[in-house]
């Protein structure tokens, strides 16, 4: 089954669910507990929308996603992941939960 989390942040705190990141950037580290060949790789979801895909590190057992918030500040986001197979198969989707982005120590509006 697949296994997410939120990343690092710019000064290197562990970002969990409902953290305040000061970024432009939220990263998201994904992997699964067994057979992880046979996995394609990974679609990210925000706030319920696909965002991105992006392919297994095959050098690495942790593939690290970054989402890059260009045009979002002062939001509330929240994430889930998926694995997909070679055959397009998913697993289990996770949730990630919420991270709260304030670039620039701007004001929280709300979601």
């Amino acid at each position: 089954s697949l296994i997410a989390s939120f990343g690092k942040d710019s000064n290197g705190n562990k970002v969990t669910d409902g953290s305040y990141v000061n970024s432009k950037e939220v990263k998201i580290e994904l992997s699964v507990d067994k057979s992880e060949e046979n996995i394609l790789g990974y679609e990210i979801y925000r706030n319920g929308i696909p965002c991105g895909f992006i392919t297994r590190d095959k050098d690495k057992s942790v593939t690290v996603y970054t989402d890059t918030l260009d045009s979002l500040n002062n939001r509330v986001i929240e994430y889930k992941a998926i694995a997909y197979d070679y055959n397009l198969n998913s697993t289990n989707e996770v949730e990630l939960g919420t991270v709260k982005v304030r670039q620039d120590g701007g004001a929280l509006a709300p979601a």
